[in-house]
């Protein structure tokens, strides 16, 4: 979440957060794709079979022929099937911004209430055609209000709750915290400067520090109630921590048994003998002897 003074409003935005790497993702994929896959193999015959004249001749070469046109289509599958998981992986990583980017500006914006702007967005257009959130900002009022310290005391402390409620506070969401936990001070300062002029004598001094001690306690509760926000938003981060790494699970159990159907057509394919096998049985006896 990004700050910039503007007059007498800030500016709340999700541009800091990190971004999923969606290159990383798409590359392992297709890297564990390419072991599992294997390279093409190359029919061959064994040496020291005599020939059988011409017409055997121009069987084998057309049964060359069709095992190459075999294995050029399934390469054609496998360089698609490929293409369509980096695919899948990067409109996922979009997706995942997109509700991350949502949620931040959306808390910001529910807190700020009418402080706050509603949520604005930068976006990103996918593969799909679909356009996904990647930036977001709130603008929200700091300015202190006229000739009424506890009114402004009370703004600050909604604007720290709608800085630092997010799971994932950024720099510049701290800074605004930062400014507004100052406004805040500032504001109680002048209420006991208001409260102790108008004590006027040194006998109302024992009430003035009376008046202290429950602005300390009433600060004191408001730091505990602040903590209890930050508690609960570490522990909505962290479920939502939980539900992407079951979603992760879910999509690399997805990819073995994508592998695992790979694998058991090459093995019809190296069975029915569209490939040939690079040793067949006997093959090494043979050259031996």
């Amino acid at each position: 979440m990004m700050i910039t003074q503007v007059s007498s409003s800030i500016t709340l935005s999700s541009s800091a957060t990190k971004r999923p790497d969606v290159d990383s993702v798409s590359n392992s994929l297709s890297s564990q794709k390419n072991e599992a896959l294997g390279k093409p193999v190359t029919p061959h015959s064994i040496s020291g079979v005599p020939e059988s004249g011409a017409s055997e001749s121009s069987t084998a070469a057309s049964g060359a022929e069709s095992v190459n046109q075999v294995q050029g289509s399934a390469a054609v599958t496998n360089e698609s099937t490929e293409a369509d998981l980096q695919i899948e992986a990067e409109i996922k990583a979009l997706s995942e911004r997109d509700r991350e980017v949502r949620t931040h500006e959306q808390i910001h914006a529910s807190i700020g209430g009418k402080h706050a702007s509603s949520p604005s967005y930068s976006y990103e257009r996918g593969p799909d055609g679909q356009q996904y959130a990647v930036e977001g900002e709130v603008r929200i009022d700091t300015s202190p209000v006229a000739d009424d310290p506890q009114a402004t005391l009370e703004k600050a402390e909604v604007i720290m709750r709608a800085a630092l409620s997010v799971a994932e506070p950024s720099t510049a969401d701290r800074q605004v915290a930062a400014d507004a936990r100052a406004m805040a001070a500032e504001a109680r300062a002048e209420i006991l400067r208001i409260e102790s002029n108008e004590q006027g004598t040194e006998a109302a001094k024992e009430p003035d520090d009376e008046a202290v001690s429950e602005v300390e306690q009433e600060k004191a509760q408001q730091d505990e109630d602040m903590a209890d926000a930050l508690n609960e938003a570490q522990q909505q981060q962290n479920e939502v921590q939980t539900s992407v790494a079951e979603q992760f699970q879910a999509f690399n159990e997805r990819l073995n048994d994508i592998n695992m159907a790979m694998r058991r057509m090459n093995s019809v394919l190296v069975e029915t003998g569209a490939f040939s096998k690079l040793f067949p049985e006997g093959s090494v006896i043979d050259k031996s002897v």
